[in-house]
């Protein structure tokens, strides 16, 4: 992630995939931070689809 654009792809991508989900995406540490319950599955999918790397948990 380079830009503000690019943290509202992620979490419009995140949000889209996991409606209930609260989100935090973070451009300097280059995170996302969501509720415990959603599914890393889920999470990747949703990044990997907007173009973005998941990394995976930390």
């Amino acid at each position: 992630m380079t830009c503000e654009g690019c943290v509202r792809a992620v979490t419009r991508a995140i949000q889209a995939a996991a409606p209930q989900a609260r989100i935090t995406v973070d451009l300097k540490s280059q995170t996302a931070e969501l509720d415990d319950g959603v599914p890393e599955a889920i999470v990747a999918a949703a990044i990997n689809g907007s173009g973005f790397k998941f990394l995976g948990k930390a």
